[in-house]
């Protein structure tokens, strides 16, 4: 279907699809539970037992840091 919607051949969507990966979904399509769903099944993937992160540890000032300071 997406190839006659396209006006192209099967093996076209499917050379741009190994190539590109599945198309992003268009943001309008995506309703909220899927987007919960999505950061639930992210957040399944952090190990028990690991801290947060400090407000130091997130700070600019850690995050970023002046190049004078890289040991390069």
């Amino acid at each position: 279907m997406e190839a006659r919607g396209k006006g192209v051949s099967v093996a076209e969507v499917v050379k741009a699809y190994l190539y590109n990966g599945p198309p992003a979904p268009d943001p309008e399509q995506v309703s909220a539970g899927q987007v919960g769903q999505a950061l639930d099944e992210a957040a399944d993937l952090i190990p028990e037992g690991i801290p947060p992160l400090s407000d130091e540890a997130m700070s600019r000032e850690s995050i970023y840091s002046r190049e004078d300071d890289w040991n390069l």
